[in-house]
């Protein structure tokens, strides 16, 4: 019996030291997961900082306003040269085309020896004329006298007067005659009428003059550019507006002189311009320029700032993050994605419409992610000491 109760109770402390381990297991736990589930929460609480970006904020920029604009050099005003009279043939041609020529100069002569013939009988003619009239003058004089004396009648004294009036008007027809061969003569120069540039030449030694155009002459060798503007930029040009028509990479300042009433064909408004005498400009150019309006200010941003989504422009902005478990050397900041309105581009800056204390991520805007924290160090300090 006694070793019956020894056993019971040898089983039943075995059962207490078993119970007490599982209590204990479970316990610790319990104790592990409170103590993983408190770490998480912290984790979660603070965000990890992604990297260290540099940072700026807008900066005032001046920009030149001004519409750009294509368009053809023309000559401002032109006179066609052609010979005065037909039939001649061209004999020496003395210019070429871009020659500058001053008014009364040669520009070529035609085969002048008819002219010269035609001359010579026109002053004969006229001298036989002359010589007529003389005699008729002499006659009439003599006859008159006898008229007194009853020795003629006056029918015949009126033959004599009439005579006297026939060779006057055939000594005055042979004056014409030889006036128009005279000039004929001359004629035989072909004058330029004006100053200027001879921009077209169809003149040729042994060409036969009709009544075309032989020199085409740009008077004082004024040039002007017809630049093309639609309706609604035409509408801010105005008289005597400053142009600049770019050559090569010269820029050649001229004034607006007019605007054309009309759209041409392809309902575009024509602005000229009229240009100062350049070596590099010629007539049938075609140039691209600019209508300068002056100046004005915008608040510029890095173009390297700027994220291009779905049509629309946008930057990073930095705001202090408030977040903070316990302070830091460095202060953390918090991405925004921000909308702007892009107003103007300058080179590698764009003008917007932020403020100029607002301060946005300057570069390397493609590895942000909305709500990154970052550290920041200014972009105009970077590099300097």
């Amino acid at each position: 019996m006694m070793k019956t109760t020894h056993i019971f109770t040898l089983i039943g402390a075995i059962l207490l030291i078993f119970m007490g381990f599982l209590l204990g297991k479970n316990t610790g736990k319990s104790q592990i997961a409170s103590q993983t589930s408190q770490a998480t929460q912290n984790t979660n609480n603070t965000k990890p900082i992604t990297m260290t970006i540099q940072a700026t904020t807008p900066k005032v920029m001046t920009i030149d306003e001004n519409i750009m604009a294509n368009g053809i050099i023309h000559a401002k005003d032109v006179a066609e040269v052609s010979a005065k009279f037909t039939g001649a043939t061209i004999e020496q041609v003395l210019v070429e085309v871009g020659d500058t020529v001053k008014a009364g100069q040669v520009l070529a002569t035609l085969d002048n020896q008819t002219a010269k013939e035609n001359v010579a009988q026109a002053i004969a003619d006229y001298e036989q004329a002359v010589a007529s009239h003389e005699q008729a003058v002499a006659d009439l004089a003599r006859v008159e006298p006898l008229l007194k004396l009853d020795a003629i009648s006056h029918q015949q004294v009126d033959t004599y007067r009439t005579a006297v009036k026939q060779t006057q008007a055939t000594q005055k027809a042979s004056l014409a005659r030889l006036n128009t061969a005279k000039n004929n003569l001359n004629n035989t120069q072909i004058i330029s009428p004006i100053s200027g540039v001879i921009s077209t030449k169809n003149a040729q030694v042994g060409m036969a003059v009709g009544g075309t155009s032989l020199f085409s002459i740009i008077k004082g060798g004024k040039l002007e550019w017809q630049a093309t503007l639609s309706p609604a930029d035409a509408q801010k040009i105005h008289v005597g507006q400053t142009a600049e028509v770019m050559v090569n990479d010269e820029i050649i300042q001229g004034k607006v002189t007019h605007l054309s009433p009309t759209a041409n064909s392809g309902r575009e408004i024509i602005v000229h311009v009229a240009t100062p005498p350049h070596p590099m400009l010629k007539a049938g150019m075609y140039q691209r320029g600019k209508f300068v309006f002056g100046n004005t200010t915008h608040h510029a941003i890095p173009s390297s700032a700027i994220i291009n989504t779905d049509g629309y422009d946008y930057v990073w902005t930095l705001n202090p993050y408030q977040n903070q478990d316990k302070p830091s050397d460095k202060p953390i900041y918090q991405t925004t994605r921000t909308r702007v309105h892009l107003i103007a581009h300058n080179q590698d800056q764009v003008a917007t419409d932020l403020p100029l204390d607002t301060l946005i991520v300057a570069n390397g805007v493609s590895f942000l992610n909305e709500g990154d924290l970052v550290h920041i160090v200014m972009a105009d300090t970077v590099g300097a000491k």
